[in-house]
């Protein structure tokens, strides 16, 4: 199990341009192929390298388990055709909060959204994802953006300090939904958990900014 540093296009933010799941990873069709290579090897998961939106920060607009993925509904024909040909099971999720990534957290036993979500999205959500979907906060006084504030895969979930006012009881709830243990952390000198990496159960990709301590807490949370 491996965790390596690198930056995306110059940006520490690596977790805003891709994410993982343990069957496939997303990345930006422009990243060097090189770099595509490496973070194969070090996830131990197929990449597809792609646009979503005519964007390449996939996990910003985009999100996903193993059993499927949410793309937004300004998805391109020309990219849905890509998608269709990876074989990964998708849909267009009709809502104005279209950024994904930011408004969903999720892995393979269970999903928090954002509460702002109407019940038709959160149904299509469940459908896709084939998990239980439960709307919630993890920040007091945040506007929902659950992906941002946390980073989870099926080994783990690392979540922003700033939940330490309600911290016990906030992450035994993340705990219960996605069934496995969470604990606080920051990466890339304490920024929001959801950009800084991209993590699967075999390995993750992490911003060159990271620093030791953070990096070790990071290992603990996540079994690498």
């Amino acid at each position: 199990m491996t965790i390596k540093k690198i930056n995306f296009f110059g940006n520490t933010n690596v977790g805003v341009f891709g994410y993982a799941t343990d069957k496939y990873c997303l990345v930006p069709e422009s990243l060097p192929k090189s770099i595509i290579k490496t973070i194969e090897e070090v996830l131990q998961v197929p990449v597809h390298a792609l646009f979503l939106g005519q964007v390449r920060i996939l996990h910003t607009v985009s999100v996903g388990n193993s059993n499927g993925m949410l793309v937004p509904n300004f998805t391109t024909p020309e990219e849905t055709a890509v998608l269709k040909k990876i074989g990964i099971p998708f849909a267009r999720v009709p809502n104005e909060l279209n950024a994904l990534g930011n408004h969903v957290l999720c892995n393979d036993h269970g999903c928090i959204v954002n509460p702002a979500y109407d019940s038709m999205t959160v149904r299509l959500i469940q459908d896709i994802l084939d998990v239980e979907v439960v709307k919630g906060r993890i920040l007091d006084g945040e506007p929902g953006l659950v992906g941002t504030h946390a980073l989870c895969s099926n080994k783990g979930v690392l979540v922003h300090p700033d939940v330490e006012d309600n911290k016990d009881d906030t992450l035994t709830w993340i705990s219960e939904i996605l069934k496995v243990e969470a604990n606080v952390g920051t990466l890339s000198q304490g920024f929001y958990p959801g950009s800084g990496a991209i993590v699967s159960s075999h390995g993750a990709i992490v911003g060159e900014d990271s620093t030791g301590p953070e990096l070790a807490r990071f290992s603990q949370v996540f079994e690498l």
